[in-house]
């Protein structure tokens, strides 16, 4: 379905720029970092990663993530998570919303020129 595709110098020069500065920030923080893998020169493999609408990890994405999430955990914790993984109680509880499907976010957002964008055509699939 993706058609063929050559990464050009400005492009990848972006790209290694941007993932420089996220990497500088990770290192300056004692973090890790995960990036899918960028094929070079031809990004027909990095295609597979994608699913149509792309936007969203296909089933080869979500594998690649779900192992090098699965290597950094291993690295930072070869013995498996803490017994106590929490620092402190967190009050403001965490909670995952979508609005991508109908543009209509279920929770409280400030900003008079805020705006929820439908991303049309892509409804449905994925």
């Amino acid at each position: 379905p993706h058609n063929y595709y050559v990464w050009n110098t400005d492009q990848i020069r972006h790209f290694d720029n941007k993932f420089d500065y996220i990497k500088r920030i990770v290192d300056r923080y004692n973090g890790y970092m995960f990036a899918l893998p960028r094929h070079r020169p031809l990004v027909e493999k990095s295609f597979q990663m994608f699913a149509h609408d792309w936007h969203h990890l296909s089933g080869i994405g979500h594998r690649e993530v779900a192992l090098g999430v699965r290597k950094i955990l291993q690295d930072v914790a070869p013995d498996g998570p803490p017994s106590e993984p929490r620092l402190h109680d967190w009050h403001m509880r965490d909670s995952c919303e979508t609005w991508f499907a109908t543009g209509q976010c279920p929770v409280p957002f400030t900003g008079e020129d805020t705006r929820m964008v439908i991303f049309q055509g892509f409804v449905g699939q994925g």
